[in-house]
């Protein structure tokens, strides 16, 4: 494991710095211990917010502090802090080469890829006993991943022994309010987690548990995938009536998903061309915010007659559809297996068709409709 920083890191680092440190310091103040005695031991990781290290800090002055940050508040800390509170200043700290245990670690480590579970999972291990605890910021989403069952591969099954059992508590921030504070481009809520060294945490499943149907909803939608084993193809210049497959997450606003990018990257093109007379590639040229490459890559729906490709568009624009593509987003890519692609587009697809066919209650409408008007204002 590296804590090198990557370009974009070094943003999230500058956006640490700059942050209101009063609001920085209120995330992580009521997980943290007061009054830490001499002789306790606190490593603060990667905070890289002046104020808030101070704040942290002020809260056990007997304990002896190791502050792992850039330089700059390392020197300003050594002008602010008083001379009785026993500071020691990292410049560079890897979890892997150093073998130092300690009482409490506070953390807000790069979001590079997996990075930040990396060094949390590290960290972890470097907690001194069972009364030592971790509190780490970071994004959140991988523990709400309702695809995690049906991957074989994912973060919430490869870290579960070395962070999720180890959780005692979790707080979620959301994605807008994390933009407001960092003013980041995050693109998925933050979370608070408190771990410790214990394994039998079980409680703070429940706070990441989505709604009961949807672990349901998805093994249905899964079953009932006959149909894209069929009908997808790899994009040739040959195809006339086809939908294409959007495999990157819709872009955010404001921490909101902007659904209205569906319509822009998973066009339908009947006869070859879109709505505004496009073929295709024409149409990805023109478009700055498609992804580049390969086209002959990119996957397609394929249909029979204009009439189904534009049944099928259609059917991806229902809140339903919509639903759980944004439930199933953890990282940039939507996986596009929870799209329902239905078995037959002859007839249009809308909300109401959707809800009867997959048995959707209307309790469980309800958590549809209301989070699609909240996220999406419709």
């Amino acid at each position: 494991m590296s804590s090198s920083l990557d370009i974009a890191s070094l943003r999230i680092v500058q956006s640490k710095m700059l942050a209101d440190s009063s609001k920085y310091f209120e995330l992580f103040e009521k997980h943290l211990p007061r009054g830490l005695s001499d002789g306790k031991t606190v490593l603060l990781y990667e905070i890289n917010n002046l104020g808030c290290l101070k704040k942290i800090i002020e809260l056990s002055p007997e304990a002896k502090h190791a502050v792992v940050c850039c330089r700059a508040c390392s020197r300003a800390l050594k002008l602010l802090l008083d001379k009785r509170i026993d500071v020691e200043y990292v410049e560079k700290f890897d979890f892997t080469e150093n073998d130092m245990k300690f009482d409490c670690i506070v953390m807000n480590p790069p979001y590079d890829g997996n990075l930040h579970l990396k060094i949390l999972a590290e960290a972890i291990r470097h907690l001194k006993d069972e009364k030592s605890i971790c509190v780490n910021l970071s994004p959140v989403r991988w523990l709400q991943d309702p695809l995690a069952k049906f991957k074989a591969n994912n973060d919430y099954h490869r870290f579960e022994d070395s962070i999720s059992k180890h959780i005692a508590s979790t707080t979620i921030i959301s994605t807008q309010d994390s933009r407001s504070l960092f003013g980041a481009e995050l693109l998925q809520p933050l979370g608070i987690y408190k771990c410790d060294l214990n394994i039998d945490h079980t409680a703070y499943i429940d706070e990441f548990k989505q709604y009961e149907f949807i672990d349901r909803t998805f093994a249905k939608i899964l079953d009932d995938a006959n149909f894209k084993k069929q009908h997808i193809e790899k994009f040739n210049d040959n195809l006339k009536n086809f939908v294409l497959i959007n495999i990157m997450a819709p872009p955010m606003k404001y921490g909101r998903p902007m659904f209205d990018a569906l319509k822009t990257w998973c066009g339908v093109f009947t006869n070859g061309k879109n709505h505004e007379g496009l073929t295709y590639r024409e149409a990805k040229n023109k478009n700055t915010r498609a992804t580049r490459g390969d086209i002959s890559r990119d996957n397609a729906v394929v249909f029979n007659t204009a009439s189904e490709a534009e049944n099928c568009y259609n059917a991806m624009q229902t809140n339903f559809v919509k639903f759980f593509v944004m439930t199933s987003v953890v990282d940039v890519h939507v996986h596009h297996n929870v799209i329902p692609w239905m078995q037959d587009y002859t007839q249009p697809w809308d909300d109401a068709r959707f809800y009867k066919h997959f048995n959707i209650t209307a309790d469980e409408q309800k958590v549809i409709e209301e989070t699609m008007k909240k996220y999406i204002g419709q």
